[in-house]
């Protein structure tokens, strides 16, 4: 195997693990809002709190 084909397949498994790392991120936020509401209607005596579908 040559040496830029390596190269080649490190950078896309790199930009690969980028790709995850962003998506890691974005349900990081979701959660964090998602927690931060539970806290809000508990703060507020709300009994029942919306169901949220995640995909």
């Amino acid at each position: 195997m040559s040496q830029n084909k390596k190269l080649q397949e490190v950078l896309d498994e790199v930009e690969e693990v980028r790709g995850l790392i962003q998506l890691v991120v974005e349900n990081v936020t979701i959660v964090k809002d998602l927690h931060n509401n539970v806290l809000s209607y508990s703060n507020k005596g709300k009994i029942e709190i919306p169901n949220v579908v995640l995909t």
